[in-house]
């Protein structure tokens, strides 16, 4: 079942999904959270990957990413599917307050955060 025309694509969404790529770059080279080091590697990697589950999420659908990462595909189904509401969880404190910080510039700003710290486990209820 394709959802094409109710994934987000204009320009706006392409310069946050750029932002957020160069958001993981800046962080990634004093932190870590990612295993790629050029723009090339992340959109080809990770980003063209995580697309392909934007196509099975419904409108206004409620999603739990489970071990976030540096936000992928959480943040990326917010960016691309702002009727969506994301709820990330990840226990790496670095990666935690990388989403904390990043989440709020998803169009629709629907990502959870519970505000019940950073360092976190998903047995422990918590949402980043």
């Amino acid at each position: 079942m394709k959802r094409q025309n109710q994934i987000n694509n204009n320009l706006k969404t392409k310069q946050l999904i750029q932002a957020f790529v160069d958001e993981i770059l800046k962080y990634n080279k004093a932190h870590n959270i990612v295993g790629r080091h050029s723009q090339s590697e992340i959109i080809s990697l990770d980003i063209i990957d995580c697309e392909t589950i934007l196509e099975h999420i419904q409108p206004s659908q409620t999603i739990l990413d489970i071990g976030s990462g540096a936000g992928l595909p959480g943040l990326l189904i917010a960016i691309k599917t702002p009727s969506s509401k994301v709820t990330m969880f990840e226990k790496n404190k670095k990666k935690a307050y990388f989403i904390k910080k990043n989440y709020t510039h998803t169009p629709s700003q629907k990502c959870k955060d519970s505000g019940q710290g950073n360092n976190t486990r998903a047995n422990d209820r918590h949402a980043v």
